[in-house]
């Protein structure tokens, strides 16, 4: 699995998953001990790895068969997450959920694309 997960992945799915439990739970025990500077300073520091785990990805050279693998993985892992949170008792503050019919549509349109790339890479090996 790490051969189709490089850590900028990594660091994305890190990302991700911060920023999905806070919108499932806008309201965490650690924000009230963290003083509001040390919040945002936190916030912005993870938006800079954000914005920076992207551009390292557009610049890496990757096969496409694994890239594929890793886009499936990361969409799993997406849904997996959601899951989980939603388990949890969290609700979306920002509609990403389940009854919303935009990640379903994106969803499928991620499914789609892994799909119809796979099917090509698949014609070049023939």
């Amino acid at each position: 699995m790490v051969k189709y997960i490089k850590w900028p992945d990594l660091l994305f799915m890190l990302i991700l998953t911060i920023i999905l439990v806070f919108d499932y739970f806008p309201n965490p025990m650690f924000t009230k001990i963290l003083p509001q500077a040390a919040f945002v300073l936190f916030v912005s520091v993870i938006g800079l790895l954000f914005i920076l785990s992207i551009i390292i990805r557009i610049r890496s050279e990757e096969k496409i068969a694994e890239g594929l693998i890793g886009q499936l993985i990361l969409t799993v892992y997406i849904v997996v997450v959601m899951t989980i949170l939603s388990l949890l008792g969290g609700e979306s503050t920002s509609g990403v959920s389940f009854s919303n019919w935009i990640f379903w549509g994106v969803l499928s349109l991620s499914l789609f694309e892994i799909y119809s790339r796979w099917k090509k890479v698949k014609q070049k090996e023939a």
